[in-house]
């Protein structure tokens, strides 16, 4: 909880899963002591969108924070076509040292900055967890504003990337890093069209994927307006997603391809100890992760 409880309800940072109003006069503030915090000026994206890829992020969005844990935050901003927004997720954090791990990052905003400062921990670790561009498209803009942290990335983003200072993304694989290592498991699904690294904080039992599965239920379409309520869920069904966390019907044909190599994954995700699934898009919190994982495999793994 970071504002004391008379100045809960102006709050934009979500405490217990409650989204609240942005802070008046914060962004400002912050924007002015950005330089200070990063310890350089704000950089420019050090890559350019594809025209396609700028209007999937609809633009002008705000971003929404919901505090999930002590020391976890689901940051979520606008991402779709046509009016409709499935949301591109990133989640931070804080480790036993008191720094930062960030989970997929989003578009750096101010917003995203004054939220970044009231955590209270340096920005150590940029994990960039799949090789979909809204998973590892902002990790240079983040890269150049804290030079201090690490880029790590999912095997072939190396070759994407271009960082500042002639820096280079460690490439992640199966062994998690010292540097979460004993609290952040994680476990590479290097497909030859898909690779994604999922990730499971043991302290909250929390397992952190991006593409491989996710859900649109009836509760996320309601928060949509009418139109693109009706687009959304139509696309929900053709993925396979509307109303169950599964994975998308467009990865499975690739997957059934190296079904081995993907059972392989699949039960080794399934040896970690988590009880909640938070996807990068479409609903979130998933609960009774396990089991929803092992009922999404299962129905590719036929």
């Amino acid at each position: 909880v970071f504002l004391e409880e008379e100045e809960e309800e102006k709050s934009a940072l979500a405490v217990n899963g409650e989204e609240r109003m942005p802070w008046d006069g914060l962004l400002e503030s912050a924007a002015a002591g950005f330089e200070t915090f990063s310890g350089r000026p704000f950089s420019p994206l050090s890559t350019v969108p594809s025209e396609v890829y700028a209007h999937l992020l609809l633009e002008g969005k705000p971003t929404r924070v919901l505090q999930l844990t002590p020391c976890m935050w689901d940051f979520s901003q606008p991402f779709g076509a046509l009016g409709m927004n499935a949301v591109t997720r990133m989640v931070v954090i804080k480790l036993e040292n008191g720094s930062l791990f960030v989970h997929s990052p989003l578009d750096l905003t101010e917003e995203v900055i004054s939220f970044m400062m009231l955590l209270g921990g340096p920005v150590k670790h940029i994990v960039l967890p799949n090789n979909s561009p809204e998973h590892w498209h902002f990790g240079p803009q983040w890269a150049n504003a804290f030079p201090d942290a690490t880029v790590y990335a999912a095997p072939g983003l190396e070759d994407h990337l271009v960082l500042e200072d002639g820096k280079q993304a460690v490439v992640l694989t199966n062994e998690a890093p010292a540097a979460w290592a004993g609290e952040i498991e994680q476990a590479l699904m290097a497909d030859p069209l898909f690779k994604e690294v999922v990730f499971c904080h043991k302290p909250s039992k929390t397992l952190l994927v991006s593409d491989c599965a996710f859900m649109i239920d009836d509760a996320f379409l309601s928060k949509q307006e009418a139109p693109s309520a009706f687009s959304l869920a139509l696309v929900a069904e053709l993925a396979g997603v509307h109303n169950q966390f599964a994975c998308p019907l467009f990865f499975q044909p690739s997957f059934r391809v190296n079904e081995r190599k993907l059972r392989a994954w699949v039960d080794e995700v399934l040896e970690m100890e988590f009880e909640v699934i938070v996807p990068a898009h479409g609903a979130s919190p998933v609960k009774k992760g396990k089991q929803q994982f092992r009922r999404a495999f299962a129905r590719v793994l036929l």
